[in-house]
């Protein structure tokens, strides 16, 4: 099996098309479980990359922490807020974090220089999961106000809201 796959890697001029099944796969095949403890306290989230090669995870304490998947290398941190982070995803060509926390913000981030870009605001209560829809165009949040809510992407608006699910967290 490590054959196979070691003859998908890219050359140094080449375009590295691997996915994250083939890092799954190249983890499958080391044999060994690789734990990260980040401290914090809780961890509410995680999210890999689009291609499988960056680990995030979101704390109690605010921060997002990120690894390089296959070698557990902590390539960054970065406080995402002042109370706890409920909710972190990839965009789906993995250039951009979105953040929903206890303080009901929406925080966009640089996936390569862990710089803040926008905040979405609307919820009335702490953003408990996200998900970007497959062209990256929109993004949903959930909440604990019991509302979705989906932003446009290019502008950072509100363009739907839909209300009235239970109270507790859920993923959308």
């Amino acid at each position: 099996a490590l054959e196979l796959l070691s003859r998908s890697i890219p050359q140094p001029d080449e375009d590295d098309l691997r996915s994250f099944e083939w890092y799954y796969l190249r983890r499958l095949c080391d044999g060994a479980l690789k734990t990260h403890n980040p401290g914090g306290g809780r961890i509410y989230g995680t999210a890999y990359s689009p291609n499988g090669s960056r680990l995030a995870a979101c704390a109690e304490d605010g921060k997002v922490r990120i690894w390089e998947s296959t070698s557990s290398v902590l390539l960054g941190e970065f406080q995402a807020d002042d109370r706890a982070v409920y909710s972190i995803v990839f965009s789906p060509n993995g250039k951009q974090i979105a953040t929903g926390g206890q303080d009901s913000k929406i925080r966009l981030w640089s996936a390569t220089d862990f710089q803040l870009h926008t905040v979405l605001e609307g919820h009335t209560d702490g953003v408990t999961c996200l998900a970007y829809s497959p062209d990256g165009k929109s993004l949903a949040s959930g909440s604990e106000d019991t509302t979705v809510r989906v932003w446009d992407m290019a502008i950072g608006r509100l363009v739907g809201n839909v209300s009235g699910h239970e109270i507790g967290r859920a993923h959308v």
